[in-house]
């Protein structure tokens, strides 16, 4: 089973990121909202709407 993705902090980039799908994608430098768009992105990459499921294509 998969691990559920967190945001950490990747001090080289001085941000908080996730990996989704094997892909590290860079959140945002504050913990909360770095948490609010780690949620809205598990939310559309769940959907089939999203082409292929990758979340960049969010952003």
């Amino acid at each position: 089973m998969a691990r559920t993705p967190k945001p950490w902090f990747w001090a080289a980039r001085g941000a908080y990121a996730a990996t989704v799908n094997g892909k590290q994608i860079r959140l945002g430098t504050n913990a909360r909202k770095a948490q609010a768009e780690l949620n809205r992105i598990l939310a559309h990459n769940s959907c089939p709407a999203v082409p292929g499921g990758d979340p960049r294509s969010l952003l």
